[in-house]
């Protein structure tokens, strides 16, 4: 699928000079690093200067003080067509100039207009946990049968780079499998006017709410946080087709469920569930075994049984799991070999990622977990003491941080929340880090565990982990560095040789 001149036509703005050359475009992007200098396969391009005010307006990150538009186009011939607000008389014959009036509303504009033509299954994820490994599990299975996918690069997300996602289209994938972040999915208010959920350019075949609550259930005074989330997220479902699929979490907070459950059926005619254990969802565990560095699971899914072992730990990678696979079998798909398709995938840089590291009495498994601190990712981090600590023979120690995106109060309550789960889960030493807010759950516990200790500071706590038994188990749970961490900084600094 190509864009021409011709195409150009049915958009709001005007070329800069009449063209009389014959060009056509299959690829834009408004990242001159990430959509251009990084991607060596592009040809026939154009690029969308979303200018100064355009960023600032919406809260987006500028471009590099440094970033010269008049001198980098020359440098990349593969760029057909510049789409800016402001022309540039110097590059009149070395590119053809697209003037529009507001950059991002054509982003919108051209997107919408790709979707329309574009014949094959879009596949939609949004949840306040589990979208990104959600998201990249079906990827995962769409590549291991043998078909070709277009997904977000990374973890971008929000709302000014899901337009660059949808032209995307233009290369005829098999399918597209879009993440949403919450905000993508709200109706803002921008200097120009209103902006309505980027869902509606997508159109989904087949939309996935992982869960509700968590990063974004931030108190509002009069309303229900839980409510307000899922009421945001259910724009995911805007213009899906009668005949497209809604999944979701069966196992959600019940009245976020029924509340999504209703909205879905305004808009399509089939929602399927996914459950970790209840058989009256769709999609579901028969049947667990944990080992050390795997978990052999049974599941169902629609009317088939299938076997598999998953490396990945926690609770939270097979709910990802069943959400993707209901995803696949919906599309008409049938499953490949889920051991084989998950052999070596690994969703997110610091997500659960499992590490060999040197203490003072020999090996010890060091586990990261830095991405987010959301209620639901904590707890499934803590499973994996549950299902796994026993295989270890030295100390089960927590490291953790949270907080996330409240106010210190709420932080506080939310911490003390886990007091329950983290002696069921039968810990030895629980370390909190910096943030303040964890310290009254980490004086709560002190009577309950071997030990308890708060860290203001990140080179005494590494201090105190390079001391742990041979065979120990460390996980270290903090929140995005976003919110002003740095415990991600902390496992590179455990694993670094050792110096005299």
């Amino acid at each position: 699928m190509r864009l021409d001149k011709y195409d150009f036509k049915q958009f709001t703005g005007k070329f800069y000079q009449p063209d009389n050359q014959d060009w056509s475009i299959d690829y834009l992007g408004h990242k001159p690093r990430m959509h251009f200098s990084k991607n060596l396969q592009l040809h026939n391009c154009a690029f969308v200067d979303l200018s100064v005010q355009r960023r600032h307006q919406m809260n987006a990150n500028q471009m590099s003080a440094t970033f010269d538009l008049a001198q980098w186009l020359p440098q990349h011939p593969e760029v057909k067509v510049l789409v800016t607000e402001t022309p540039i008389p110097s590059l009149a014959t070395t590119v053809a100039q697209f003037i529009v009036p507001n950059s991002w509303q054509f982003y919108r504009e051209v997107a919408s207009y790709i979707r329309q033509r574009y014949q094959k299954p879009v596949i939609a994820v949004t949840g306040s946990v589990g979208k990104t490994t959600t998201r990249l599990m079906i990827a995962q299975l769409i590549r291991a049968t043998h078909r070709s996918v277009v997904t977000n690069y990374g973890n971008d997300n929000v709302r000014i780079v899901l337009p660059q996602l949808a032209t995307s289209l233009l290369r005829i994938p098999d399918a597209l499998v879009a993440e949403l972040s919450i905000g993508a999915l709200k109706v803002a208010s921008f200097a120009w006017g209103p902006d309505r959920p980027v869902s509606e350019l997508y159109r989904a075949n087949t939309a996935i709410i992982t869960q509700i609550g968590g990063a974004h259930a931030r108190s509002v005074k009069g309303k229900d946080p839980i409510m307000m989330t899922a009421e945001t997220k259910a724009h995911i479902f805007a213009k899906m087709p009668a005949d497209g699929q809604v999944i979701l979490n069966y196992d959600m907070v019940p009245k976020a469920f029924k509340y999504l459950q209703h909205v879905a059926y305004q808009h399509v005619d089939h929602v399927y569930t996914f459950s970790r254990n209840d058989q009256h969802a769709d999609a579901y565990v028969i049947a667990r075994e944990e080992a050390r560095d795997y978990t052999a699971f049974k599941i169902q899914v629609l009317d088939e049984t299938y076997d598999f072992r998953l490396t990945m730990a926690g609770d939270g990678p097979i709910m990802d799991l069943l959400a993707a696979c209901l995803a696949i079998k919906l599309q008409g798909w049938q499953l490949p070999d889920l051991t084989t398709a998950f052999t070596n995938f690994k969703p997110l840089q610091r997500e659960l990622a499992f590490h060999q590291m040197n203490t003072s009495h020999g090996k010890a498994t060091l586990v990261e977990d830095t991405y987010n601190s959301t209620k639901y990712s904590v707890e499934n981090a803590l499973s994996v003491f549950k299902a796994r600590g026993h295989f270890y023979h030295g100390l089960k120690i927590l490291v953790i941080e949270t907080g996330d995106d409240i106010t210190n109060q709420q932080a506080e309550k939310l911490n003390l929340s886990y007091r329950k789960d983290i002696l069921a889960s039968n810990i030895d030493v629980v370390l909190g880090y910096r943030d303040p807010t964890i310290k009254p759950l980490i004086d709560s516990l002190a009577p309950d565990v071997s030990m308890a200790k708060y860290f203001p500071e990140m080179d005494p706590l590494a201090d105190y982990l390079r001391q742990a038994p041979a065979d120990s188990l460390i996980l270290i749970k903090g929140q995005h560095f976003k919110y002003g961490s740095d415990l991600r900084l902390l496992t590179p600094k455990l694993l670094a040789p050792a110096t005299n």
